[in-house]
């Protein structure tokens, strides 16, 4: 099982993202992570996870129409971790907008999250760290849950623990897959 890093939230002003940005984009270029400039047009229709009550089909797939955009940047903080979206809507809600299979067809995700199992302790640390100073900068909404708890607790032996255990349970989820595919 990988370690994810999951976060969403709202920007309380709208104003503030040129600036977030910015800060974004200086962290980065401090940290030496690549990263992307993202600026579309979202117009057309979006799949998305009905939220509500349990009468109004929560948790249900619904399509519909949508004239939005996306401006943020996309990063990546080291090869083997996941890029993270750092992108947001008109309403200042983090959030990706994924291409499906159609033009103009989108998939919704405003839980966001990154995985950082294979890049090791250093570069989650360093993720965790990112998203602190933007939290604590820009961004006081910003919710983050982070599956080896660094970002809760800052006890890097608990998340180098964590790694590891990910680490051992793909290898013997990877060897259990081996042993089976072998005896067929």
């Amino acid at each position: 099982m990988p370690v994810t890093i999951h976060y969403h939230g709202k920007l309380d002003d709208r104003a503030r993202l040129a600036a977030l940005l910015d800060a974004a984009r200086l962290y980065c270029a401090e940290q030496r992570w690549m990263y992307r400039d993202v600026e579309e047009s979202i117009v057309g229709h979006v799949e998305r996870v009905a939220v509500g009550d349990t009468t109004s089909g929560a948790g249900e797939i619904v399509r519909v129409p949508i004239n939005d955009a996306l401006e943020g940047i996309l990063i990546t903080t080291h090869l083997r971790a996941d890029p993270l979206w750092f992108t947001f809507n008109n309403a200042g809600c983090l959030i990706a907008y994924l291409p499906l299979n159609e033009p103009d067809e989108y998939w919704e995700r405003a839980s966001l999250s990154v995985d950082t199992q294979s890049a090791g302790i250093a570069a989650h640390i360093a993720l965790c760290e990112f998203l602190q100073y933007i939290r604590d900068n820009f961004m006081p909404g910003l919710n983050v849950y982070d599956e080896s708890n660094y970002f809760e607790s800052g006890d890097i032996l608990r998340a180098e623990r964590a790694l590891e255990d990910s680490a051992a349970d793909n290898s013997f989820d990877l060897a259990s897959d081996l042993l089976s595919h072998n005896h067929r």
